[in-house]
């Protein structure tokens, strides 16, 4: 089964869009969310990018930016960007 800091399991289960508000009334979205995991785990689990989709994934993680973002960013429809997801 998956651990409590499993990445790739959070990677996968976190909707890219998520916004998570703490108890305490913080706000974060899947990129710090994530960032916060990796640090605790050690590694980053995402291999070095090959193909241009997985160029832009990681840019888009690198700038912890949603989809809607990363289409605003680019001038471009949501629905461009999310077909070069990657899980």
């Amino acid at each position: 089964g998956a651990s409590v800091n499993d990445v790739e399991m959070h990677a996968r289960f976190w909707a890219e869009d998520l916004v998570y508000t703490s108890s305490a009334g913080e706000r974060r979205g899947k990129s710090e969310i994530m960032a916060s995991l990796r640090a605790a785990a050690g590694y980053d689990p995402f291999p070095q990018p090959k193909t241009i989709a997985q160029h832009l994934l990681a840019k888009r993680r690198e700038m912890g930016w949603s989809i809607r973002e990363a289409a605003a960013a680019i001038g471009v429809d949501p629905s461009w960007v999310r077909q070069f997801r990657i899980m």
